[in-house]
Order: C-alpha cells, then sequence, then structure tokens
C-alpha cells in the first residue's frame, strides 16, 4: 500500500514537470510562427536554459517509477514507455527549434542596407521612444532619476545590454567637463595606453567626489569662461547621443555630394596646395584635424598627420622647407577664414650654445628569443658608451628568461649613482626577420632604458647616400621607446665592414651592423619648445653602497676626509734645487743636483707588527709550559752577578748586529752603573699612547724605589655628561689599585644617566657637588705609593685571599696574596676589579648581586693562579665573601636553584671549589668600599684596602671561625626562595563521543541523522541477515535516529534528573514543575494535562532538551527551515509539537537573529548614519543591508545601503528613524 502512495506521488511530480516542458514547446512553436517577434524570442531564449535540467529530473523519476511498478505482480509497463515517448518528442521539438534561433537571428539582423561601411548602421530597428527623465549632475535629482530608469529600463528583462545602454545614453544631459577629464587623464597616465577599468574609473570619481565636497562645491561650472579683458567665452557644444541608429550616407561638406570628405575630389585635387585646402576647411569651418563641423579645441580625434605626426589632418601638411609659403595655425578660432602665416616658436635653451640640430642614435628592431624559443621583436639602442647592456622590465617579463638575482649600481654622467638593476637574464638576439647571426648576450634589467629616442619625431628625408641601404630600424625617425640597449660588451661582434659618411653636417651617416644599416648623427629637428638630450655613458660600480641614503647616512659618522695636497714638502725642496742649482754645460747639456734625502727612513706601521709579533709569542708560550718555563728562567737572574753578566752578553749580541739597546731600567742600582746616562730611563710609564697629556691618571714605575705611583695631569672640562665620560676614560688603572675612586666616578655617570640629561646639558645639583667633590680631592692621588714586589722568598709557599662585596651600586672582588717572611706574614694587593649594578629595567636583588660579586672573584682567582703558577709557590686558595645567603647557594648542589643562580653556582664550583669559600664580616672585607666607591681623600690611608684584613697576617689559627656558620646554611630560610620548586600536574583528556563530534561536524540535522540511520541499519543488516534493509532512509528510521541522539543528549546534561526518576526521587526544584519522566525508551518527557486528549504521544508528552546545546539549535533550525522560516511564535509552536526547550523564546530568538534570511526579509527602518562633523539634517539616509556578527553572536557592525553607495558603520553611530517614513 505504501508503495502504491509512493508511485502515485512520483507520477505526480513527473506530470508537474511534464507541464512545464509543455509551455516551453508552445513559446517555441509561438517562435516559429513570429520569427520577428523579439519578446517571443526573449523569452524562448531564457526558459530554453533550464530545458535540459527538466528533462533530466523527468528520466530520473521516470526511471524510479519504473523499478517500483516492476516489483508490483500486476505490472503493466506500456504507460510508462508511451509517457517518456511523448517527453523525448517534446524535448527535441524544442532543442532543434532553439538551436536554429541563432541563425534565424542573424539572417534578420542582415537585411540590405544602402551604407554597407559600418556594422552599426547596417540595422533599420528604431528603438521605441520613451520620455525618460534626464540626469543634470545634480545630486538632489539623482534619486528621482535612478528610480525611474531602474523601473522602466535596468530591469526590462526584454531588453539587451546594448539597448540598455542606449537608453542610458540618452538620459545624460552632457559630457564630463574639461577639469575633471584632465584630471583623469592624468591619474591613468602610468597605464601607458592600456584601456583603463571601471575600477579605476570608479576609484577615480569617489576621490573627486571627496575633493569637491571638501571645497563645499556642488558641481562643476563650466559654462561660461571670462578672459582677463572681460570677453566672454560660451561653454562647448553639448553632445547627447541619438536613440535611432542612422543610416543614410554623410555628405560631403564640400562639394555636398555622398562620399566622405576626405575623399572629396575637389579638395584633393592635385592643382590645390596645402594653403588652398587650408583656406577651404576654414571658410567651411571645419577642423583642421579631422575635417568635421567643430572648432579644433573641441574635436576629440586622436589621429595625427601621417607625414610630421602633428595635430592636422594630413591634407594639410605644409612643408616646412618650401618657405613662408603659409603654415597651420592650429590654435586659431573658426571665425578666422584666412590661412595664418608661419609662426616661428621661441625656444628657451637653458644655455645659448645648444644647437637646435637633433643627434640621431643608433637603433635598430631585432628579435630576441624567449623561453619557448620564440622570437620578440624588440628596438634596441647600440651605444659603445656603455660598459653593459640593459633591458626593460616590461620587455624582460614578456620574455619569460630566467632571471639572475644580482644587483649592480648604474652610474650615469657625471659619475652620479642613478639606479641599482633588479637582475639580469642571457638572451639571444638575431636580425629582424631571420634567425643568423645570432650574438648571445647578458642584459642586466632597469625600468626604462631612455625615455624616447629621437627626443622628438623628425621628418623623412629622402638622403640620397642612405636611399639604397636597408636600414636596421626603417622608422628611426618616429620617436619611440627603446626596449634594449647593447653596450660594449657585444659591440665588436654587430659591427661589420662598411661606413658611409654624411655629405653635409645636416645629414646622418650610416654604417653596417649584422642587424641592417643603422644611422647617425645630426639632423635639423622641427621647431619645439622642449629639448631632450640623452647621454648614454654607463659605468658599471662593482663594489658600491646599498642604496644612495644608506651611503648618505654613512657620512654622518665617517671620518672627513681632507683634500690631497698636490705638493709636498720633498717635492717642494726638489723644485727650488732644481731652480737654483741647475747649470748648462759648453755642450748644450744641463745640469742639475740630485736630490739626496738627509732624514732617516721611517718605517709605517712597524709596531703594530712588533705588537702582533709579541701576542704571537705569549700564544705561543701559553700553549707550551716548558718552553715558558725556559723563556722565563732565561729572562730572570737570581743574583746581581748573573744580571751584569747577561746586561754584557745581551749588549754585545745586539751592537754586533747594529742595534744598540737604550731605555735601561732596572730595580737595582748597581745594574745601572756601568750605562751612560743617556741609555737610562725613569721614571717608565705604562701608558699604551706615549703622549703623557693623554691621561688624567697614569700608572708609572719608579725603578729607584720599585713602586708604583700616579701622576696626575691637570683638566677642566665642564661638568657635562660628555665631560666625565672623558675623563673617566682617560683614567689608566690596569691592575684595579684605585678601583673604590673609579667606582665611585661610574657610580656617579649611571645616575647622571638615569637624569635623562643631555650629552651637553647642566648637571642637576646633587650630581654637581658629587663631580666638585671628587675633582678637588683628585690630587691626594699622587701620595699613593704600591710596592711592585710581591715575592720576598720563591721557595716559601704562600696563599691566594680573595674577597667579593656587593651593594644596591654595584659589586666588586679583590685579590690579596699572603706570602710568609721570615717569622711573619705579609699580604699584598695584586688585583681588583668593580662592576656597577644593573640598570633600573635589569634591577637585581642584592643576594643575587652578592653573587654576581662571587662570580667575578672566581674568574680573578682562576687568573691569577694561572699567571703565578709558574713564579709562586702557590699552598691554597681562599675565597671570601660577607653574604651567607652566597654561601649556602655554593655549598649545595646548582640544580636546587633557579636558573639564575644555578648557572653561576655551577661557574663558581668549576674554578673555585665549594670547599674553598668562607664567611667574612662585612667590617672585614675590603671589597667593601670598592662595592660603594670612596672618595681620593679615604683611599690613601685606607689599610683595609691596601693590606686586607688585620688578621690575614695572622697565623691560621687566629683566623675568625665560621664552623657555626656552615653548619647552619642547610637551614637558611632566605636561600630557599631561589629554590627551584617541582610541580606535578595530572591532566586528564576527556575524549568526546563520536556522535556529539558528530553534531559539532555538521550543520545540518539532516545530514546528521542520515549518517547516523546508515550506521544503525549496517548494525542492523549485520545483525540480521534475513531481514536487510535497503533504498533511501525512510521516515521511520529517520525518527528514530533522532530520538536517539535526543536521549543521548538527555543522559549528559540531565544525568541526575534521571537517576532521581529511576530512583523514584523528587527532581531538582526548577524542573518539578514539569512532572517529568521516563518513556519505554529511556527518553526525559513533559508531562501535563494533555493525556487524555486525541493528540499524538509525541505532542502530548514532548521530550525535554535544554536550552544551549548544539543538538537544540540544530532542531531550531531544521524546523524553521522546513516550515519556510516562520516567526518566533509560531517557530515555537511547531516546536513544542516534538520537544520542550528550556527557556524556548530565548533559544529561538537566538537562532532567528542569525537568519540571514529573515533578516534580508525583515523591514528595516530607515538608518541615518551619523556624522559629528556635520548637522543631523544632513546626514545620509540609508537602508541596512548585511549585518556583521561577531564570534560572540553580537551585531556591532553593518552594512548600510545609501544613495552613494554602500558602506560599512557601526551600530552604535546610527539613528534609527521610524518606518513609516
Amino acid at each position: 500500500m505504501a508503495q502504491n502512495k509512493h508511485i502515485r506521488e512520483q507520477r505526480a511530480l513527473r506530470e508537474s514537470l511534464y507541464l512545464r516542458l509543455e509551455d516551453i514547446a508552445t513559446v517555441a512553436a509561438s517562435f516559429q510562427t513570429e520569427p520577428e517577434n523579439h519578446t517571443v524570442r526573449r523569452m524562448l531564449e531564457v526558459r530554453s536554459e533550464s530545458v535540459k535540467n527538466i528533462y533530466d529530473d523527468i528520466l530520473k523519476i521516470h526511471g524510479d517509477i519504473v523499478m517500483k511498478v516492476a516489483t508490483l505482480p500486476d505490472s503493466n509497463l506500456d504507460e510508462e514507455h508511451a509517457f517518456l515517448k511523448r517527453v523525448d518528442e517534446t524535448y527535441f521539438t524544442i532543442q532543434s527549434i532553439v538551436r536554429e534561433l541563432p541563425v534565424q537571428f542573424r539572417s534578420s539582423a542582415q537585411s540590405p542596407v544602402a551604407d554597407k561601411t559600418s556594422i552599426v548602421q547596417t540595422s533599420k530597428t528604431r528603438l521605441p521612444k520613451l520620455n525618460l527623465q534626464t540626469f543634470d549632475g545634480k545630486l538632489e535629482n539623482w534619486s528621482a532619476f535612478i528610480q525611474v530608469f531602474n523601473r522602466s529600463i535596468h530591469d526590462n528583462n526584454t531588453l539587451a545590454n546594448v539597448e540598455r545602454f542606449e537608453y542610458l545614453l540618452g538620459c545624460l544631459s552632457e559630457k564630463l567637463d574639461s577639469k575633471t577629464r584632465r584630471y583623469f587623464e592624468a591619474e591613468i597616465r602610468n597605464l601607458k595606453g592600456e584601456i583603463p577599468a571601471f575600477d579605476t574609473l570608479n576609484t577615480f570619481v569617489e576621490s573627486q567626489c571627496h575633493v569637491l565636497a571638501a571645497e563645499h562645491s556642488t558641481s562643476l561650472k563650466s559654462n561660461t569662461y571670462t578672459s582677463k579683458n572681460n570677453n566672454t567665452f560660451t561653454s562647448r557644444p553639448k553632445w547627447v547621443s541619438s536613440l535611432v541608429a542612422n543610416t543614410s550616407e554623410q555628405k560631403c561638406l564640400v562639394c555636398e555630394k555622398d562620399h566622405i570628405i576626405y575623399r572629396c575630389p575637389v579638395l584633393k585635387a592635385d592643382q590645390k596646395s596645402p594653403a588652398d585646402r587650408f583656406k577651404v576647411v576654414k571658410e567651411k569651418r571645419l577642423c583642421i584635424n579631422c575635417l568635421r563641423p567643430h572648432q579644433v579645441k573641441n574635436c576629440s580625434s586622436t589621429s595625427t598627420c601621417r607625414t610630421c605626426h602633428k595635430n592636422h589632418h594630413t591634407l594639410l601638411h605644409f612643408d616646412r622647407f618650401s618657405g613662408s609659403s603659409g603654415a597651420i595655425n592650429e590654435t586659431s578660432d573658426s571665425g578666422n577664414t584666412a590661412p595664418a602665416e608661419i609662426v616661428v616658436p621661441t625656444v628657451n635653451a637653458l644655455a645659448s650654445s645648444l644647437s637646435r640640430q637633433v643627434a640621431l642614435l643608433s637603433t635598430a628592431l631585432v628579435d630576441v628569443h624567449d623561453s619557448q624559443g620564440h622570437p620578440h621583436t624588440l628596438r634596441v639602442l647600440i651605444d659603445n658608451g656603455s660598459e653593459a647592456s640593459f633591458i626593460t622590465v616590461k620587455a624582460a617579463r614578456n620574455l619569460n628568461l630566467k632571471r639572475q638575482h644580482d644587483k649592480i649600481q648604474i652610474q650615469g654622467i657625471g659619475a652620479n649613482s642613478s639606479i641599482f638593476s633588479s637582475g639580469s637574464i642571457h638572451c639571444k638576439i638575431s636580425p629582424h626577420g631571420s634567425c643568423q647571426p645570432a650574438i648571445h648576450l647578458e642584459a642586466h634589467i632597469i625600468p626604462h632604458v631612455a625615455s624616447v629616442i629621437p627626443s622628438q619625431s623628425l621628418q623623412f628625408y629622402s638622403w640620397d647616400h642612405i636611399n639604397n641601404l636597408k636600414l636596421a630600424d626603417p622608422n628611426f625617425y618616429i620617436s619611440r621607446h627603446v626596449d634594449l640597449l647593447l653596450g660594449a660588451d657585444v659591440y665588436a661582434q654587430l659591427i661589420r665592414p662598411g661606413l658611409v659618411l654624411a655629405p653635409s653636417p645636416r645629414c646622418p651617416s650610416a654604417f653596417n651592423t649584422i642587424f641592417g644599416w643603422v644611422l647617425s648623427g645630426s639632423v635639423q629637428p622641427e621647431q619645439t619648445n622642449e629639448r631632450v638630450i640623452n647621454s648614454f655613458h654607463v659605468k658599471i660600480m662593482e663594489d658600491c653602497p646599498e642604496n644612495d641614503l644608506e651611503s648618505t647616512m654613512r657620512q654622518f659618522w665617517q671620518v672627513e676626509e681632507v683634500p690631497m695636497i698636490s705638493t709636498s714638502p720633498d717635492d717642494e725642496l726638489c723644485e727650488k734645487l732644481y731652480v737654483e742649482g741647475y747649470s748648462k754645460l759648453p755642450s748644450g747639456r744641463f745640469v742639475v743636483p740630485l736630490p739626496f734625502r738627509d732624514s732617516k727612513p721611517v718605517f709605517p706601521e712597524s709596531k703594530d707588527i712588533a705588537i702582533r709579533r709579541f701576542f704571537a709569542l705569549e700564544h705561543r708560550l701559553k700553549k707550551d709550559p716548558v718552553l715558558k718555563q725556559s723563556y722565563v728562567d732565561f729572562m730572570r737572574c737570581d743574583s746581581l752577578a748573573a744580571a751584569q753578566n747577561l746586561q754584557s752578553e745581551l749588549i754585545q749580541l745586539c751592537e754586533s748586529g747594529g742595534f744598540p739597546l737604550r731605555k735601561w731600567s732596572s730595580n737595582h742600582s748597581d745594574l745601572l752603573e756601568t750605562l751612560p746616562a743617556e741609555h737610562c730611563q725613569a721614571p717608565f710609564s705604562f701608558d699604551s699612547v706615549p703622549t703623557l697629556t693623554l691621561k688624567v691618571l697614569g700608572l708609572q714605575w719608579s725603578p729607584m724605589t720599585d713602586t708604583f705611583t700616579f701622576r696626575l695631569m691637570s683638566f677642566d672640562r665642564p661638568c657635562t655628561k660628555r665631560g666625565i665620560l672623558s675623563e673617566l676614560a682617560r683614567v689608566y688603572d690596569p691592575l684595579g689599585y684605585l678601583n673604590p675612586v673609579t667606582f665611585y666616578i661610574k657610580h656617579l655617570l649611571q645616575q647622571i644617566w638615569h637624569s635623562s640629561c643631555d650629552w651637553d646639558d647642566s648637571l642637576p645639583e646633587p650630581l654637581t657637588r658629587q663631580w666638585l667633590k671628587y675633582k678637588s680631592e683628585i690630587s691626594f692621588l699622587s701620595d699613593i705609593s704600591v710596592d711592585r714586589q710581591l715575592i720576598f722568598d720563591r721557595n716559601s709557599p704562600c696563599q691566594i685571599h680573595g674577597f667579593c662585596d656587593a651593594s644596591l651600586a654595584g659589586y666588586a672582588a679583590t685579590v690579596f696574596g699572603r706570602f710568609k717572611h721570615g717569622e711573619s706574614y705579609i699580604t699584598r694587593l695584586i688585583i681588583s676589579k668593580s662592576k656597577v649594578a644593573p640598570t633600573r629595567s635589569n634591577k637585581l636583588t642584592i643576594p643575587r648581586l652578592e653573587l654576581c660579586g662571587a662570580v667575578l672573584l672566581s674568574k680573578l682567582l682562576h687568573m691569577v693562579v694561572q699567571t703565578y703558577s709558574g713564579v709562586l709557590s702557590i699552598l691554597d686558595v681562599v675565597a671570601w665573601t660577607d653574604s651567607s645567603i652566597v654561601l649556602s647557594w655554593i655549598h649545595s648542589s646548582p640544580h636546587r636553584w633557579k636558573t639564575f643562580v644555578m648557572n653561576r653556582v655551577a661557574y663558581i664550583q668549576k674554578r673555585v671549589p665549594s670547599i674553598n669559600w668562607h664567611h667574612v664580616s662585612s667590617i672585614d672585607n675590603p671589597a667593601d668600599c670598592a662595592s660603594r666607591g670612596i672618595l681620593p681623600s679615604q683611599l690613601v690611608n685606607h689599610q683595609l684596602w691596601w693590606s686586607g684584613p688585620p688578621w690575614l697576617s695572622l697565623p691560621s689559627e687566629q683566623w675568625p671561625q665560621s664552623d657555626k656558620l656552615a653548619s647552619s646554611l642547610q637551614s637558611n630560610t632566605e636561600s630557599l626562595c631561589e629554590e627551584e620548586k617541582t610541580v606535578k600536574v595530572f591532566v586528564v583528556q576527556i575524549e568526546p563521543s563520536v556522535l556529539m563530534q558528530l553534531l559539532h561536524r555538521f550543520s545540518s540535522l539532516q545530514t546528521i541523522c542520515h549518517v547516523l540511520a546508515y550506521v544503525v541499519r549496517f548494525h542492523h543488516n549485520s545483525k540480521n541477515p534475513l531481514d536487510h534493509k535497503v533504498g533511501p532512509i525512510n521516515n521511520v528510521e529517520y525518527h528514530d535516529t533522532l530520538l536517539r541522539l535526543v536521549k543521548l543528549v538527555q543522559g549528559q546534561v540531565f544525568q541526575s534528573e534521571i537517576h532521581k526518576l529511576k530512583t523514584n526521587q523528587l527532581c531538582s526544584r526548577p524542573l518539578r514543575k514539569l512532572n517529568l519522566f521516563l518513556d519505554d525508551q529511556g527518553i526525559l518527557r513533559v508531562g501535563g494535562r494533555l493525556r487524555h486528549s486525541k493528540l499524538s504521544f509525541e505532542h502530548k508528552f514532548p521530550a525535554l532538551l535544554p536550552q544551549k546545546h548544539r543538538l537544540t539549535n540544530l532542531i531550531i533550525e531544521d524546523v524553521h527551515k522546513r516550515n519556510l522560516h516562520p516567526g518566533a511564535k509560531t517557530l515555537h509552536y511547531l516546536i513544542l509539537q516534538n520537544f520542550w526547550i528550556l527557556s524556548a523564546h530565548r533559544a529561538i530568538r537566538k537562532c532567528l537573529s542569525n537568519c540571514y534570511r529573515c533578516f534580508r526579509a525583515k523591514p528595516q527602518a530607515l538608518q541615518p548614519p551619523m556624522d559629528d562633523s556635520s548637522p543631523p539634517l544632513h546626514w545620509r539616509v540609508g537602508r541596512v543591508l548585511e549585518i556583521h556578527p561577531g564570534s560572540d553572536n553580537i551585531v556591532r557592525v553593518v552594512t548600510l545601503k545609501t544613495a552613494l553607495g554602500t558602506l560599512k558603520r557601526p551600530v552604535v553611530k546610527l539613528c534609527p528613524l521610524p518606518y513609516s517614513l
């Protein structure tokens, strides 16, 4: 029974499609009887597009019906076959008529007419005359005009696009004004002759509207123009396009016969000169350019004279060398009837010596082969003044050859840097029209080779000396662009024997090339107000800066080069010697003295070579400890006698080679007694630069006292950041003896930096006082004397002690040597170093600064041990710090701490073992003053700095004990702040079910249900092989699948409610009033008072759905689309027949707000966008065209359609108006 019902439905659908096919057949039959009826023809054209689809749908439904009917017991297929035969006859009849449609249309359009010169004029069809409103360009008339035009013309489906365009031309009152047209021509000048796109015109019109609006001008007024003498000229005539095609022949305006004017035998008569023709044209008030009845300034023709390429007709061309027979004054008004005399324009040249002649450059036409081997004709310039060959970007793009990405700088005349090439290509060129001979060259790609060559078009002359020559560029006289420049790299390959010299200076010469004969020389140009001189001398710069801007910027910090002097003092001396000392012999020869140089020769950069050799020797000694020990033993003497013996051997050895030794210095005076005083030097300066005035503080050694002292230089610089930095840079203290003082200056400079003072600004008052106080005490440093000698007995053991400390200002480290001298111990300062704390942005805590000080101390200790390892007998290395936190870090494993502390602790432990680190009180820490900075007066008598703590000179048993401190290091709570905490995180990822993934994967409920229904069917067929289900998914399977999805969602969302119902407990209070229960399938449904009604079970007890769920949204959208987009209340009623949604109104309205069709169909009030720069009465009125919801489905921006076009505006900028407006 169900199968018969389905067959009837399919037959009804098939019958409705066949009726549509018969309607199209009726239209086709009407067209056969009335082929001239344009309405029927256009209707057939439109409806014939759907014939194939209708026929395919009928065949599909027919095949389904035949398969179903064949399965019936009393099946009879004769009726189905007869129906299919009728369908085929109708379809093929329509197709035969439609295929003949274009042929009939062409035959009706190509009727014979009198005029066969124009395709447009062959049709005598007259468009219906419509009284349409014209548009005059005023904005207030636009709305009424466009509404009438759209309703009458644009929306009329019976009109073709060409007819609509003709109607539109008839509705326009005038053309674009000349001023705006000039602006548009200037806008598209970069298109180089290409037709501009409509988007380009649209963009230009919009920008021009904005400009005119800014000028408070509503229209361009170009009707009248008033000259300086108050003469008024009328505007140009307005042109209106006709809607009727003219088929009559054009009549000549000279003889009034049926032919075009430029074919008029009267005007073209041989006896008429150009002056006579010009007189006739002026009498008839014709344009001298196109010979039509309008003025020259209104002519729109782009044609020019074929002889001189000027803006006049070829029949009116005057020979410029024929005397003063009359010339064309193209700017004369149409009222002047007599021909004008020759007007010779005055050329304002840049220099009076410029010639009026134009030089012809050597050009030729060649074939360049692209990547496929196809030839392209290019115009080349042959120039042996260029070091390379060049090609334009456009030509290289057309050839599509592989580009080498090299970049060279191209330098032109005057040695000025011009441009950079954008790569190069390797190409093959040959003569035009021939493949041989061919040459290969590398051409660099640049935007343009030249402007145009020649600089202006010339008149072609038949020179006798080149009449029989085959020119490589036949149109050499026409000003055109050049695509390729052939330079000196291939010039020799182009030249062939043959040269034809010019008989006069005004004629070009010709020389032979593989491309043909090329011309070069001067010719007489036409009179012009512009001169362009092309120079193609090109030089390739190999080593060049990236660009001119970079070269210019680099000059800011480069040292200026002093101009080279042409003559040196030696040259002047030679010149003077030759002038004053020459003589002449009786034989006539001249004698001049030889210019010998008295000064000693200078060997430049010998010091640098010596320093490099010295560093190389040190590097070699450092790599070979045995060689280093031998070197030290050779240069060291343990007794005075051994030193004197070594001294005498060195003097004799060097003097034998001519190198007497000078500048002897020693800490023992007996060693210098035998030497002359001029061979000794005292004191000895350690400055790297010999000029003593370059250092304020300079370390020097006094051999007599064997001590280090500091010499002072007076200075008086302004108290600015530049001055203080300059003074600090002039302090020379390599061993860090003055670190407390230099740290004071560095910390002061850091404070100045933070004060944001400029380099030459005066410092704030507190900083100025600190600097002046330091300058007043700088003289105290001259009283400091440091013993050079560290070792008293090389065989006695020594200890190396290091101290470190830190403050908020910085951190420092100092190293002392503890030597045993007899029964006592002596301490000496070996080296120290300090650093300023980081800036405020990278500010560190005190413990971390203390750790940085410990790192600095470990570096110094490691360096001292390596330096004195072969000299001193180092017994022990001890490191001291007053920070218990740093000690706890060092005495622990590095992995416990954070990255900053861990890396530095590992570095320290690698160089100084943790067992060698001890604690010292801040009072006994000599590095404390170096980490804070002190004044020079305090440093002179600072015993803690120079000798270390007092107990360091005592036996080790009397040193302060730190055992108690070491036992408490592990329990130091402050150090735990840097401990790296280990946090274990367990991440549990819940994989969503396959069905939930299916809900989010598809956007259609029907698709999801069909997919799931096929899965359920597969499961059923696998379990029941005798009861297979085949065919499309029916309604029962679809509904069962939907209930499965509902049950799945209820089990996830209402899990607690279902559990309470199964255990006979009350539901939660918000859902208790719904009287929920579970049906036989376990679906949660809503009870009520409809249990005794005659409604269906699902209608009486709808299934419960949550408000915010993917399935709920899909069900709402599906019901909404299947019922043709009803409103919110109707949609809610339809959903209640199967489902009960919590907070249904809110869920439904949210879904409807995202429906695009409902939004477009819903009438919207006019929304004028607000404009803060204009009053409300000037706001534009528009209608909401499209909404743009955000990621949270809230609409904040909409698209409006106004009279001036569409635009986007935020919702807060809209002012809604009443709909009745």
